[in-house]
């Protein structure tokens, strides 16, 4: 069973609600039983609960441009804009975007090979990145 890169995989119990980790031993299994309760994990049938969320959080940086950084804390993202912009912290703004917005936070660019404009959302920049902190967008040009 393979998820997308970058995501953490929770399984929740059908009964208490308790997450409970993906691991190889219950991976692809059926009738696995929550530690807590008499619920299931995995059904019989093969039934889950699954939530997927990035291992990372996005920040948004402003300094009259728009920034955004993966990074697993918010000192991680200001290291890596520092890095790349070396700004004051007094010029620029910074903010957490909601997990939420992740799917509706649309950035576009040309695509290399075509030069056609592509959309993609900020989930996909994570799932692509190949380490983090990462600056995932900019509107610098």
């Amino acid at each position: 069973m393979s998820f997308p890169k970058n995501m953490s995989v929770t399984y929740f119990c059908w009964t208490c609600k308790k997450e409970h980790v993906l691991t190889e031993d219950i991976a692809g299994s059926l009738g696995v039983k929550c530690d807590s309760c008499d619920g299931y994990i995995i059904t019989p049938s093969g039934r889950v609960q699954v939530h997927m969320r990035p291992v990372v959080s996005v920040f948004l940086f402003n300094d009259g441009e728009k920034h955004w950084i993966a990074a697993k804390t918010l000192e991680e993202a200001e290291r890596c804009f520092n890095a790349e912009y070396n700004e004051d912290r007094n010029k620029y703004t910074l903010e957490e975007i909601p997990y939420e917005q992740y799917h509706v936070c649309n950035i576009r660019d040309k695509d290399a090979s075509s030069g056609k404009e592509i959309t993609t959302s900020l989930l996909l920049c994570i799932q692509q990145a190949d380490s983090f902190p990462a600056l995932l967008a900019s509107t610098v040009y």
